[in-house]
């Protein structure tokens, strides 16, 4: 069983420049904890 999908939490946004560079080596999706009503996330 291969793990491709992270989970970045608290934040809503990536403000982390090394953190998204190196996820891209590892995973194939990342996917943020969103509010229903926060409007357009990204």
């Amino acid at each position: 069983m291969s793990f491709t999908h992270a989970l970045y939490y608290p934040e809503i946004d990536i403000k982390d420049k090394q953190f998204l560079l190196n996820a891209v080596l590892f995973w194939d999706k990342i996917s943020t904890i969103v509010p229903f009503n926060y409007g357009t996330p990204y």
